[in-house]
């Protein structure tokens, strides 16, 4: 059997992913406003490779309608992007600019004229800087800003756009950026970084609340980096450093949306570490919201030892000796199906998945030529989808798959230096090539109608 010959259920999802500020570039055209990451690259600070910025990306502003061309010749019905709040609010409040609402309904209109579905992120981590200025997520008064703008959205988009993302990856713009300090606005304060996580939580509770009182029909959800701490031994040591290790990374979001608490552990550690702010317990009303279904953003899995003075939690991320992704990512195949069906066991199963991303980059820069030839990454996707199609014959409600990502972009702080795309993408001249995985994927959507 052909390793693209999987049969997934009608009405599959079958998409790419991508994320405003990674391909779009316009970084100041028609009134968009300046973003946290805009000022992060413009300040040259040494946090991004090379020093290089996304003003111009990929330059998809400017080109998206044969971006699209291309996602319909390889036969996607979804494409997953993000909308970028200071196009929209350049202040993040106030007056809205007419010209960014026009760009995206005409993304919108862009993909439904080639019978591809929008799945759209509100937030994927470029806050407007004037919000920074007033505390950003530190300030409970983001609840209320992210509100407005989403009502915004819905109200220009909704008639339309039926599958929405609130948030994007929580623990990026939150531990990792105000707890660990490598994102902006690169704060390393902890108890600040569990404010903004909390606040950011019941931001997102309150519009999943508003979106379903608006009956527009649609469905929404939020999109978690699940990155599961395995324990390297049997040892209770390691046992609990892995559980501490979930606790204060990725998965305290998801026990805070499932179960209505924050990992208790995690609480505990923090709290003798004096680093635990109050929460209100009956924020946890509206952070488990209901949603329509659970965005799960998956890569690899990692290992947790129990080392004694090591960071702020007395646990050490180790290797395993699995093949090795995009540095020092882990392939682990197996871990991604013990994690959808951790999810469906914590669920009962009464909450749809969709995978919102998951995707390849080799460890190292490679000349066009051998990315072309991309077999590693062919390898790699077919692992996971293998895995999904598993999963869904042994009865896990998995509603769609968005490959991370459409085309090669600004990888964040590492640049232009990774290339997950499956169409390849010449940064000087901002060529567009399909890669052997693109064509890979095209076959695997083919044969469902075979």
């Amino acid at each position: 059997m052909k390793n693209y010959e999987m049969k997934f259920p009608k009405g599959f999802l079958f998409g790419t992913a991508t994320a405003a500020y990674q391909i779009e570039g316009a970084w100041n055209e028609d009134g968009k406003g300046e973003s946290i990451w805009d000022r992060h690259v413009h300040d040259a600070n040494g946090k991004v490779s090379r020093n290089e910025t996304a003003d111009v990306a990929i330059d998809h502003y400017h080109r998206f309608e044969s971006d699209f061309d291309i996602l319909k010749e390889i036969g996607t019905n979804a494409y997953r992007f993000s909308l970028a709040w200071t196009r929209i609010l350049p202040d993040g409040i106030g007056e809205i600019n007419q010209k960014g609402i026009d760009f995206y309904n005409k993304v919108i209109d862009a993909l439904i004229s080639r019978g591809i579905t929008p799945v759209v992120t509100l937030f994927h981590w470029d806050l407007p800087a004037s919000l920074q200025e007033k505390g950003g997520w530190a300030n409970p008064e983001c609840i209320n800003w992210f509100k407005n703008y989403a009502e915004i959205c819905f109200k220009n988009f909704g008639d339309r756009v039926k599958y929405w993302i609130t948030l994007n990856e929580t623990y990026a713009f939150t531990f990792f950026a105000y707890g660990a300090g490598f994102n902006p606005p690169c704060i390393k304060d902890f108890k600040m970084a569990i404010k903004c996580a909390h606040n950011a939580l019941v931001a997102h509770g309150t519009v999943v609340k508003f979106y379903h009182s608006l009956n527009q029909g649609g469905k929404i959800g939020i999109a978690l980096d699940l990155v599961p701490k395995l324990p390297i031994s049997d040892d209770p040591k390691d046992v609990e450093a892995a559980e501490i290790a979930n606790g204060t990374t990725h998965f305290f979001f998801y026990e805070a949306l499932i179960h209505g608490r924050y990992p208790e552990k995690m609480v505990k550690v923090c709290t003798e570490k004096h680093i635990m702010p109050e929460i209100n317990p009956e924020d946890f009303k509206i952070i488990t919201e209901k949603c329509d279904f659970l965005g799960v953003n998956f890569y690899y899995t990692q290992a947790a030892k129990y080392v004694e003075g090591a960071g702020r939690f007395d646990y050490q991320i180790t290797a395993r000796g699995l093949p090795l992704t995009m540095g020092d990512w882990e392939l682990d195949p197996d871990g991604f199906l013990a994690l959808l069906k951790k999810l469906k066991e914590d669920t009962r199963g009464e909450i749809p998945i969709i995978i919102t991303e998951n995707g390849f980059s080799p460890a190292d820069r490679r000349p066009k030529e051998q990315e072309l030839e991309d077999d590693n990454r062919i390898e790699y996707l077919s692992l996971h989808l293998g895995v999904l199609h598993k999963a869904i014959n042994e009865g896990l409600d998995i509603r769609g798959y968005m490959l991370w990502s459409a085309f090669d972009n600004f990888e964040w702080n590492c640049g232009f230096g990774p290339r997950f795309g499956i169409v390849h993408v010449d940064y000087d001249t901002l060529e567009r090539t399909r890669k052997k995985s693109s064509y890979w994927y095209q076959n695997l959507i083919e044969y469902q109608d075979k």
